[in-house]
């Protein structure tokens, strides 16, 4: 049976071989292949892997592109890409950065050129980093709504029904902008259904519950509201932004796929248990922990095994310390992973941030809780795992990836 460290050194690499296989250049290169050659192209590009999907588009179209706009996390830009103009803005909570890239969007959808041709680039983290507010409608307001909801454990897809509708650019309404150019899309995708209308709120496709009052969601989730707010939730006026042309160009079963692969490479004979993961953390880590056991079980001796799984599990804060939900998943595994040798875990956001902080994820194995000298119980229950792996030697820190296509979860296996 291989060291605690050694298998902690073959999940890391899994994980960054995985996520080699998953950038987005060579499909967002073979997606333009049928691009005119006549056709100037106008690029607009949004979310954490703004700057790797519009170097790609800028090395296939050469003289074709024509000018762009790229927005992206703060630190995500990895340098100039003239002619483009790249915008860095926050996430996961929207500041004035957000609304001056929101504005930017106006400004380039009010010089297009009669004869050009847009081409948006959209992946995960697109609802933060740039918008235009409803007249009356204050950041502040949207600030408070939005830090509700990403400590309320809703699912991706419904908070962005409610970010869709507090917006002048979610839900359609920036297709509507861009009319009458035509319009293509190329989508990497951080949603565990692969459906395109929530990559980022989603800005080009109309929005599917604009006919129906989101004050049942309000409710369910306990939110408070400024009283500005409550005319856009409450409204039932239907949109329409016209058809559009788009194009998957990664996805988090691609990501689990080449998370299977890099295992068998590395000795581990590796099965997906499922990459569509919405689980609470929680119910998760219990899940996770009694495959795990079950899996090395009907193990023999020095036999080896990888469990993948993919997906964006949620998880509702009720603590104030500092971590994501991958960190929060790793330090609950390794509550229940004392005593349990041969058994490795990692959680990872394959962009390479897991909640505001700098960490990817993190690690658990047999020897992580002994590791935090008592700490451990305290950290689950302020949500404080950051500190806690940081302590324990587990953090995952990879900085930007330049993808984002949901979270990895690998379990290696092993018995004596």
């Amino acid at each position: 049976m291989n060291s605690s460290a050694e298998r902690k050194a073959e999940a890391l690499a899994i994980l960054r071989e995985a996520l080699a296989q998953v950038q987005p250049q060579k499909r967002v290169s073979e997606a333009l292949a049928d691009w005119p050659q006549d056709v100037p192209c106008s690029l607009l590009a949004i979310g954490k892997a703004a700057w790797t999907m519009a170097e790609a588009v800028r090395e296939t179209l050469g003289d074709g592109l024509r000018e762009g706009l790229v927005i992206t996390k703060h630190g995500h830009s990895r340098g100039p890409l003239p002619p483009l103009t790249i915008i860095e803005a926050s996430h996961p909570v929207l500041d004035e950065t957000s609304l001056t890239a929101g504005h930017a969007i106006l400004e380039f959808a009010r010089r297009l050129k009669p004869d050009s041709r847009v081409l948006i680039l959209l992946s995960g983290g697109g609802s933060a980093l740039a918008e235009v507010l409803p007249e009356g409608v204050t950041l502040k307001q949207v600030q408070h709504l939005n830090e509700q909801l990403l400590r309320s454990g809703a699912p991706i897809e419904e908070l962005n029904r409610i970010r869709r509708r507090i917006s002048r650019l979610k839900g359609g309404k920036l297709a509507a902008l861009l009319r009458p150019h035509p319009i293509e899309v190329l989508i990497l995708s951080d949603i565990v259904n692969g459906d395109p209308r929530d990559v980022a709120s989603g800005p080009v496709f109309a929005d599917p519950f604009a006919g129906q009052s989101l004050m049942p969601l309000i409710r369910k989730y306990q939110l408070k509201l400024d009283p500005a707010l409550l005319p856009y939730l409450s409204s039932t006026e239907a949109s329409d932004c016209g058809p559009v042309r788009w194009q998957l160009v990664g996805s988090g079963e691609e990501l689990c796929e080449a998370a299977r692969a890099a295992s068998e490479h590395h000795g581990y004979p590796a099965h997906i248990v499922s990459a569509a993961v919405t689980d609470s953390v929680s119910s998760l880590a219990k899940r996770l922990i009694k495959a795990c056991e079950e899996t090395q079980k009907g193990l023999a001796s020095n036999e080896k095994q990888a469990l993948i799984f993919g997906g964006e599990p949620t998880v509702e804060v009720s603590g104030s310390g500092m971590g994501g939900r991958n960190q929060h998943l790793a330090l609950l595994c390794a509550q229940k992973l004392q005593g349990q040798p041969g058994i490795t875990i990692l959680a990872a956001g394959s962009d390479g941030t897991d909640g505001p902080t700098d960490a990817a994820g993190g690690l658990a194995d047999e020897t992580t809780w002994n590791r935090l000298e008592g700490s451990g119980e305290a950290a689950i229950t302020n949500f404080d795992a950051y500190p806690a792996l940081a302590k324990a030697g587990s953090l995952i820190v990879t900085g930007p990836t330049g993808t984002n296509v949901n979270d990895l979860i690998i379990a290696l296996i092993e018995r004596e």
